[in-house]
């Protein structure tokens, strides 16, 4: 039995045949790539030009299977409540509580502070900017969570808390 030259074999096995015929349908057809996932996300309902930018800058995404397969660093999860008392300085917390006192603070840059308390410890959230807008609507009594890192600055704090507040009345 002679050998037959692998050159050979492989070119008497390959003739004839394209790179895209193993890709072709039972029909004998070629199949064509879903040319949705190669849209820019400006084709997506709600995102425009600027928002396309801003997912480009912020996490390199520019197609919708970009989109698709964006998967964040990080995740706050703002579902578990801890006492004020038991959180450590550097830690992202979520925290409830009655506000105490609000303050504003500062000669020339004003700042506000709303302190609340939850019975156990309190803690202060720091607002620098729009100090008008945040002193109308933090009232000394409500109910409010704050979530955000604790930090230490003569006492514990949370600088610009992502905050929502807590009504009894549902209606309100």
């Amino acid at each position: 039995m002679s050998r037959v030259p692998a050159k050979e074999t492989i070119h008497s096995f390959t003739q004839g045949t394209t790179s895209t015929s193993r890709y072709r349908t039972p029909c004998g057809t070629s199949p064509k790539r879903n040319n949705v996932l190669d849209q820019p996300v400006t084709a997506l309902k709600g995102v425009g030009q600027k928002k396309a930018l801003l997912l480009k800058e912020e996490a390199g995404i520019e197609t919708v299977e970009d989109l698709l397969y964006y998967i964040p660093r990080r995740y706050v999860d703002r579902s578990f409540f801890k006492l004020i008392k038991d959180c450590f300085i550097n830690e992202i917390v979520t925290v409830s509580g009655m506000i105490s006192r609000v303050a504003v603070s500062g000669s020339r840059k004003k700042f506000l502070e709303v302190e609340i308390d939850d019975g156990t410890d309190s803690l202060m959230g720091v607002f620098f900017g729009a100090v008008s807008f945040f002193q109308r609507i933090f009232t000394v009594g409500d109910s409010v969570i704050f979530s955000g890192k604790l930090n230490f600055y003569r006492e514990k704090q949370i600088v610009h808390p992502d905050f929502d507040f807590i009504f009894d009345d549902p209606g309100r």
